[in-house]
């Protein structure tokens, strides 16, 4: 990682990108084994991405570790998936990484991204989550 980001501090630096483009050009990682893994190094982490200039992290949010009951064949009673409220729904790593960025005063940059819980399958009997994913659940 300090390679890449060094070679790209280097590019400007010596002037390969343009100054119109070095003046909206923005930094970014993508690191969720840092981020949604609690750590005792984790907030020095996001302390050196922000001293390297870092400024925006993308950080996937996988629909089957936020959906409540991600091995079972069917949504939990009175789930509302549709309402990120519901209390089924599991945001605690998601909500710690995105704090911890803000906290660093870098930007999160959410990618709502699959798979989903066994249950969001078109055929959940067959026990693969990734079989016909059903596009009405995944929208909700």
């Amino acid at each position: 990682m300090r390679r890449g980001l060094a070679a790209v501090l280097i590019a400007l630096a010596a002037g390969a990108v343009p100054a119109h483009a070095a003046h909206s050009l923005r930094i970014g990682i993508a690191d969720d084994g840092v981020l949604l893994h609690e750590s005792p190094t984790t907030a020095s982490t996001v302390a050196q991405w922000k001293a390297l200039g870092i400024d925006v992290v993308r950080l996937h949010v996988r629909w089957g570790s936020i959906a409540p009951a991600p091995a079972s064949r069917r949504a939990p009673d009175g789930f509302q998936a549709s309402d990120p409220d519901d209390r089924h729904y599991n945001w605690g790593a998601i909500d710690r990484a995105i704090a911890l960025l803000k906290e660093a005063g870098i930007e999160p940059l959410l990618a709502v991204t699959g798979s989903g819980p066994l249950w969001s399958s078109s055929v959940p009997s067959l026990g693969n989550a990734l079989y016909r994913p059903d596009p009405h659940k995944y929208a909700a």
